[in-house]
């Protein structure tokens, strides 16, 4: 996904990636709330504020995903007509935060990927 989105960015078009607050890899959290982060011209990383867990087999984890994704939904919905996308690249994981933004992109006539 980083690829993809850094050589939209260099090509001139406005990315901007959601993802969660939490290092999945290093199980620790990279901000303490919702945090946007301008990485550089054309590329803006939207960080979504989820518990931790500490075992990727857990309910702790899926509660993250569900949190990710409900966080998305209400920032999503709060942006104003002009803020929305051309476009949604749905990536994976997670299942939740992909699906929640196939449902935005549906509700606002956008198209998802």
């Amino acid at each position: 996904m980083s690829l993809i989105a850094q050589m939209l960015a260099e090509r001139g078009h406005d990315v901007t990636w959601w993802t969660s607050t939490f290092d999945h890899t290093h199980k620790r959290q990279r901000f303490p709330e919702h945090t946007r982060v301008e990485v550089g011209e054309n590329l803006v990383l939207q960080l979504l504020l989820a518990r931790p867990y500490s075992s990727n087999i857990s309910i702790a984890r899926l509660r993250n995903h569900r949190e990710a994704a409900k966080a998305f939904e209400e920032m999503a919905e709060a942006a104003n007509s002009v803020e929305r996308p051309d476009v949604i690249f749905a990536t994976m994981p997670t299942v939740e935060l992909a699906a929640a933004a196939a449902r935005f992109g549906a509700k606002h006539e956008i198209p998802v990927i």
